[in-house]
């Protein structure tokens, strides 16, 4: 795909993370210390709607009456607008944009290039990996649609859809070692059947990205084939990247992981309001995972659902939701091998976005 747009955005909210925003970056402290600030104090558990959820209706209602869907403010910039990052900056149409609290749809991004301090605070592990990534995307946007100031955007950053950020790190990435990389990224993988480890390399602006035919419908309904059931579903907010990867790393929870992206996205079933908010699912200070009652019974809803069931809904999502195509095929460079294979690229490690010491693995394909 040449001469592609690079398409991407994400959420966060001004009090979470304001303290790792702040310039210059703080000195160390202790772990917990460090974790709080970079949490916040949490939300009191208010069971549903979630506050997500409640915006994205007010959107909707807004945009019906006034006459249409969900306005979009900067679909007419007065400047040129780059279709890639040129001298360590650039601006990017956003898969799937931003829609803030007013309801007002934001789709144009500008970044700047990773300074010494994004990547020291990248670096920093006492620091869980979602929340460093967050902060970092929260320093380099300098503009999103509209918005200029750094508490929104910080909150667009934790709030857009999980594919839309996900576009927002490859961004990053391409404008930061434009210079001396271009979109260039070299990775190592391995593979499946003679073990025999290559370098591979694949140009981040050519793969594919998935645009919703209306970014304003946030909110699904289908009727699953098995159970004949009506469900109702959310294109899965921002907030719940940090939440899933709380509980994917839980082990007690962490082979759950298919039916956790269900439960994250699903918010009625036959009209019953069954939408989870992530402090359903974390402790107050979001730092370990913690069912509510409310989550329990969702979950045991989703087990108990036939897999032909399970499977329509993930179709569901891979279909409208916005995001990148993040699976790169592989073919062995052993002459005496020459097996094919897929490997995921991984944005939530921090290797993605130091070059010179990336070695990315070879994963097995996983559904959504």
């Amino acid at each position: 795909m040449s001469d592609t747009q690079a398409k991407t955005t994400r959420p966060g909210t001004k009090d979470d993370l304001k303290e790792l925003m702040g310039k210059p970056m703080p000195p160390p402290v202790d772990v917990a210390e460090e974790v709080a600030k970079a949490i916040g104090p949490g939300e009191q558990e208010t069971g549903t709607p979630s506050p997500q959820l409640q915006r994205l209706r007010a959107a909707v209602e807004k945009g019906k009456s006034d006459g249409g869907g969900i306005i979009q403010v900067d679909s007419a910039p007065e400047y040129e607008t780059l279709t890639q990052a040129q001298a360590e900056a650039g601006v990017y149409s956003l898969v799937g944009g931003y829609i803030d609290r007013d309801g007002d749809l934001h789709k144009e991004v500008e970044i700047e290039a990773m300074g010494g301090e994004e990547e020291d605070l990248l670096g920093n592990r006492n620091i869980p990996i979602v929340l460093r990534l967050n902060a970092v995307l929260s320093r380099v946007v300098k503009r999103l649609g509209t918005i200029t100031d750094r508490g929104e955007i910080a909150r667009a950053v934790t709030d857009m859809p999980l594919g839309t950020r996900q576009h927002l790190l490859i961004a990053m990435r391409v404008t930061s070692h434009w210079l001396s990389e271009k979109d260039l990224y070299g990775f190592t993988a391995r593979c499946p059947r003679c073990r025999q480890e290559s370098e591979y390399a694949i140009n981040l602006l050519s793969l594919e990205h998935y645009e919703p035919e209306d970014p304003s419908k946030q909110l699904y309904e289908l009727e699953l084939p098995y159970s004949k059931e009506k469900v109702q579903w959310r294109v899965l907010p921002g907030e719940w990247d940090h939440a899933l990867d709380v509980m994917g790393r839980n082990k007690e929870m962490a082979s759950d992981f298919l039916t956790h992206a269900i439960i994250a996205r699903v918010v009625s079933v036959n009209g019953e309001k069954v939408d989870l908010s992530v402090t359903d699912v974390l402790t107050p200070d979001k730092r370990k995972a913690k069912l509510s009652k409310r989550a329990q019974q969702v979950i045991k809803w989703a087990k108990r659902s036939k897999s032909v069931d399970r499977d329509r809904m993930r179709a569901h999502f891979l279909e409208n939701e916005p995001g990148v195509d993040t699976d790169i095929e592989c073919e062995c460079k052993n002459e005496r091998c020459g097996a094919a294979w897929s490997v995921v690229l991984d944005l939530g490690q921090e290797g993605f976005f130091f070059p010179q010491a990336t070695s990315m693995r070879s994963k097995t394909r996983s559904s959504i």
